[in-house]
């Protein structure tokens, strides 16, 4: 055996390299919900098929390279498995699945290790992860109130913002969109409709204010002192944006660059409209034209993936462009 080598080394090394986020979460949650398997020991199988990771049936330890690869490989898997684990009982909590089973199925991590080689004796055995155990319900069952509904990431946070998938979304509005997913996954409609609307009042902003600090604009000190005035309206302020992002003499390569046009653009501020004029409902007495109701709330909330996905293409072509700018400059 390798002197270096002992079986808690191996343990502490494997165990340092579990990192579980919410990014595995949400990939798990939207897993199970696309590619549902009542038995979750099944799920779990094809979860980590997909996910192309699994621990090792014995880590070979003679060879220090082949060891630390092992328990790498070791860690990875484990992680996507408690994240498996947690993303089924947040489902449960999210009343998107339930348990049919009043017993619970214990997972712990085993690891199988050998030292025997062709040539030599040696020594075989293994331990598990008493730290990383769990147990989760062996059998479970959409709801039979989420059976119908087809739209998971509507009903789930962190599916929405997987979908999504905006690196640099300003966290304002992610906490806002998040908000509305939260709100329509309980019918609150109104509200829903509330943080949308907050959401997409940032995402103007942002892109305001990235268009008006951009080189080919001059620093428009007039646009930017708009888009940051407090009692200027939203409908004012992206009017100004489009009618800027109309000049085709300034945005041409933006256009390019982004691939969204002042057209695409303007279906971009129609949805807007019509969220605000839903959520105008808010005040007091004012009825929305058209009733809210799930169909009508779900669509808008739709919506909201590939349309705030256009103005950050625009907002990270700008931004990209502005860089190149002032490099180009300083050289």
């Amino acid at each position: 055996m390798n002197a270096t080598f002992s079986p808690d080394m191996l343990k502490q090394a494997i165990e340092d390299a579990i990192v579980i986020n919410n990014s595995q979460i949400a990939t798990a949650k939207s897993f199970i919900l696309r590619n549902f398997e009542s038995k979750t020991e099944n799920l779990l199988k094809m979860f980590l098929v997909h996910m192309e990771v699994s621990i090792p049936e014995i880590i070979n330890v003679n060879d220090p390279i082949t060891r630390k690869a092992q328990a790498i490989e070791s860690s990875k898997a484990i992680s996507f498995q408690l994240a498996f684990c947690e993303a089924i009982f947040q489902l449960l909590h999210r009343g998107y699945i339930l348990p049919l089973s009043l017993t619970l199925r214990e997972i712990n991590p085993h690891i199988s290790w050998t030292s025997v080689t062709k040539t030599s004796g040696g020594q075989s055995a293994g331990f598990n992860l008493d730290n990383y155990k769990i147990a989760i319900p062996p059998v479970i069952r959409v709801a039979p109130s989420k059976s119908q509904n087809l739209n998971t990431f509507l009903q789930d946070e962190d599916i929405f913002m997987r979908n999504l998938n905006i690196p640099n979304l300003h966290k304002d509005i992610e906490i806002s969109l998040r908000e509305a997913v939260n709100c329509f996954a309980y019918d609150l409609f109104l509200p829903s409709l509330a943080m949308l609307s907050r959401a997409i009042e940032g995402t103007w902003i942002e892109f305001g204010l990235a268009i008006s600090v951009y080189p080919e604009n001059n620093n428009d000190e007039r646009l930017r002192n708009l888009i940051l005035d407090k009692f200027a309206s939203i409908p004012k302020k992206i009017q100004a944006i489009i009618k800027q992002y109309q000049d085709r003499e300034r945005y041409r390569k933006i256009w390019k660059d982004s691939g969204i046009t002042p057209n695409h653009l303007n279906s971009v501020s129609v949805w807007s409209d019509t969220v605000r004029e839903y959520r105008n409902a808010i005040h007091y007495q004012i009825d929305p034209k058209t009733s809210l109701s799930f169909e009508s709330v779900s669509s808008l909330l739709l919506g909201a993936i590939p349309n705030v996905k256009k103005i950050y293409q625009i907002i990270n072509s700008l931004n990209n462009s502005s860089e190149k700018i002032y490099k180009d400059g300083a050289t």
